[in-house]
């Protein structure tokens, strides 16, 4: 992609919040499975939780990064990026 001088920012975005959501949608199951047996010091789940809670942060939130793929799509109204984020938060909170 850099070398066809495409805009990589977005497919970053992109790749970004979509392993984002799927590790919030797994690490959940994954501590169901380790149980407090994952607690102990020997396994890196507690060190797990935290990178996937910084990884929402860094190089933007997920918001941002929306907003952002919301401007460089200019197909998409303001409705649809309301509607992309509200399915966001479902998603995450969920």
């Amino acid at each position: 992609m850099i070398d066809s001088g495409e805009d990589v920012q977005i497919a970053a975005a992109r790749a970004k919040i979509a392993a984002t959501r799927m590790a919030e949608r797994q690490m959940p199951i994954l501590a169901q499975l380790m149980g407090a047996e994952g607690l102990r010091d020997r396994y890196p789940f507690g060190r797990h939780q935290v990178g996937l809670k910084m990884a929402g942060f860094t190089d933007g939130s997920t918001e941002i990064l929306l907003d952002r793929i919301g401007r460089a799509d200019q197909s998409l109204s303001p409705l649809d990026i309301a509607r992309v984020r509200t399915a966001s938060q479902r998603t995450i909170w969920s």
